[in-house]
């Protein structure tokens, strides 16, 4: 089974499934919209895929979506959340979920939101994408929280380590949450150790605009989530700067390393077309993740 955390949903399962003989296709043993229980979370079964096994084997592909994720894809009444800009709707649809809200509220005017009352096709869901996207922002949903900011502002927010820092863009320095990342990893390192050089790149016409991934250990590194800082130190000064991690996969139940993707801001929205720079004065921290060894 395969987890998935990345900054345009919520976390997702795929699960490989081998069925001898056809037994549990037969007899419909999965069905769309099932409610499946991992660790203290509830996953919607959404696709279901089959394929030739070996011999008299099935092989049943499932991909499952965290419930309050998977409900507001199937909601395709959006009007019934009130509201006259994408922040306040996605404020409205978190106090509905019962979920943890983090978003921006940007000075001026912000994108009007549009939800068709009649012969509407959108979901929930789609409408907060569209919305996010037309305000260049992102949305997604984690540890059951509603993110609706831009990267802009999500940066340095969620870590595990802090400092005073003053990021590109912005005014004055401030607190600084993120994830250490260095290679070689220091062997006083027990929380996040790389498994191999991680992957980096920057280009000429925007050098600016980085991204990379990296391979962590699983001990901490599963609990990493998309959203959150990290800077990566060891390699080259070019490269030591902050970063949004964007994706996290790992296997469930096997020895093998927690992989990750990471953006700068700039690479993530591009700064010649961004239209959101200001954002409210002290805006809050996002509770960072507790990291213990006997987690």
């Amino acid at each position: 089974m395969t987890v998935n955390w990345t900054m345009d949903g919520a976390s997702r399962l795929e699960v490989d499934v081998v069925d001898k003989d056809f037994k549990m296709l037969k007899n419909d043993y999965f069905e769309l919209d099932t409610v499946y229980e991992w660790g203290t979370r509830d996953f919607l079964l959404s696709t279901i895929s089959v394929r030739q096994g070996d011999g008299d084997f099935a092989v049943i592909s499932l991909e499952l979506f965290e419930s309050k994720c998977q409900q507001l894809k199937n909601n395709k009444n959006p009007g019934s959340f009130k509201a006259t800009n994408g922040y306040q709707y996605a404020q409205n649809v978190a106090a509905k979920m019962n979920l943890t809200f983090v978003g921006e509220r940007v000075k001026g005017d912000q994108q009007m939101i549009q939800v068709k009352a009649k012969n509407n096709r959108e979901s929930v869901w789609q409408v907060l994408q569209r919305t996010a996207q037309e305000n260049q922002y992102v949305c997604f949903i984690a540890d059951n929280t509603l993110f609706f900011a831009s990267p802009m502002y999500l940066l340095g927010r969620w870590g595990v380590d802090s400092k005073n820092y003053q990021p590109k863009g912005e005014s004055v320095a401030r607190k600084f949450s993120y994830v250490p990342l260095e290679w070689p990893t220091p062997e006083k390192e027990k929380r996040f150790s790389l498994m191999e050089m991680p992957k980096l790149q920057v280009a000429k016409d925007m050098p600016t605009s980085g991204s990379g991934s990296a391979l962590v250990w699983r001990d901490n590194g599963y609990k990493l989530r998309a959203g959150m800082t990290c800077i990566v130190r060891g390699i080259s000064p070019q490269f030591n700067k902050p970063y949004l991690i964007t994706s996290v996969e790992y296997k469930v139940d096997e020895p093998e390393p927690v992989a990750i993707e990471f953006a700068t801001v700039d690479k993530i929205s591009n700064p010649d077309t961004r239209k959101l720079d200001e954002v409210e004065d002290d805006p809050p921290m996002i509770d960072v993740i507790l990291v213990t060894e006997d987690d």
